[in-house]
């Protein structure tokens, strides 16, 4: 039996396809599932498997979490047993851990929220939390887990059927708004470029040029560039794959993440958005969190601030960070975006094979994060 065995009686609601399974499984440690019965709460369930001198280790994904938080038990206080030590909570959800929190606390629940601050858990994160969220989750360990992302492969290997073409276009940009606060700072960007003349040579969708051919939808119908059998074979993420042909007729792409609606967030949620570009050997302006750059070179990734206006990742406010972005949009003509896409070859061969490389460590890495969090458990 291994050695973690000894101190705790591992519970989880993760199935036996989730990779923790499979490191559980060829390591030699036993761990039991959360029993599938929606008349009995989760914790009775739980507590049910143990005996009162166990310790249990419970690893749980957001669903789990919110029904364990807020489910009703005669017998069982789940909030107390694990403000007291005798459940040891880790906090784990392959891809959006960060995305279901941030919502949550953003959300109208505002009793699961402070109970999920006031929590005490293990989070292991798929990002880098910044000092805006540690502040909000005070009774948290943050164990930076992995970048899910970075294990996707249905984006990985489609530059080969890119083309060098003439381009016929400054950028590329397509933006999904959302009408609450969520995603405010891509409403702000857009905002910004209404109306201003680099949109012209641009390829973008923002929805808000009214009246105009830019009001529709420029997404390319991926059937014709992948083929129906491709999209529909269930192996493929829509969303994760790259338009061709708008990145065969640009020099650049503006891009906004999907956090960087809250001035002075920090933190580091790297998406498809940011990678598709990479793969597709294309230079980047990036509206999101402050200090994303940063976060994305240290991760191995080069950045264009020689030949760019980067110094909007420093910036706290969203105005701020739309500002110096716009301002480099309007100095990116044609011919200084052909510049601009020339210059940087050399960064965008690296980033290609970087993350080409961060994926097929992607497995290794994550045993090694898991390996050393074990075997420093307390």
């Amino acid at each position: 039996m291994n050695k973690i065995n000894e101190y705790y009686k591992i519970i989880t609601d993760k199935d036996l396809k989730n990779p923790l399974c499979e490191y559980f499984n060829v390591n030699d440690i036993v761990f039991n599932f959360i029993p599938d019965n929606i008349e009995v709460p989760i914790i009775d369930q739980i507590l049910y498997q143990c005996n009162d001198k166990e310790k249990i280790l419970l690893i749980v994904n957001f669903s789990t979490l919110v029904k364990l938080c807020e489910q009703h038990s005669k017998y069982h206080n789940f909030i107390d047993l694990v403000n007291s030590g005798k459940i040891r909570l880790i906090y784990f959800q392959p891809e959006d851990s960060l995305l279901h929190l941030v919502n949550t606390i953003n959300g109208k629940n505002i009793k699961l929220a402070n109970i999920l601050k006031d929590l005490k858990f293990i989070w292991w994160t798929d990002s880098m939390v910044g000092g805006y969220l540690i502040k909000q989750f005070k009774n948290a360990q943050l164990y930076e887990l992995h970048h899910p992302n970075l294990v996707y492969v249905n984006t990985h290997h489609f530059f080969h059927l890119k083309k060098e073409k003439k381009k016929t276009n400054t950028f590329l940009s397509l933006m999904r708004l959302h009408s609450g606060t969520g995603r405010k700072h891509r409403n702000i960007l857009a905002e910004k470029m209404q109306d201003k003349v680099y949109l012209k040579s641009s390829i973008a969708n923002t929805n808000l040029a009214r009246g105009s051919e830019k009001q529709e939808l420029l997404f390319s119908d991926l059937e014709a560039e992948y083929g129906k059998i491709h999209l529909q074979n269930g192996h493929v993420w829509s969303d994760g794959l790259p338009v061709i042909s708008l990145y065969e007729r640009t020099y650049f792409e503006l891009l906004t993440e999907t956090f960087g609606a809250v001035d002075g967030d920090d933190s580091f949620f790297l998406t498809e958005k940011t990678l598709k570009p990479i793969v597709m050997g294309h230079p980047f302006i990036v509206l999101s969190t402050k200090h994303f750059l940063k976060n994305l070179r240290g991760l191995g990734f080069r950045t264009f601030g020689d030949f760019v206006d980067e110094s909007y990742d420093e910036c706290d406010t969203i105005a701020e960070r739309v500002e110096i972005i716009s301002k480099n949009l309007e100095r990116l003509d044609m011919a200084a975006s052909e510049k601009f896409y020339e210059d940087t070859q050399e960064i965008r061969d690296h980033n290609q094979r970087h993350l080409l490389y961060l994926h097929g460590r992607y497995k290794f890495d994550l045993w090694g994060k898991w390996n050393n969090f074990f075997k420093n458990l307390e």
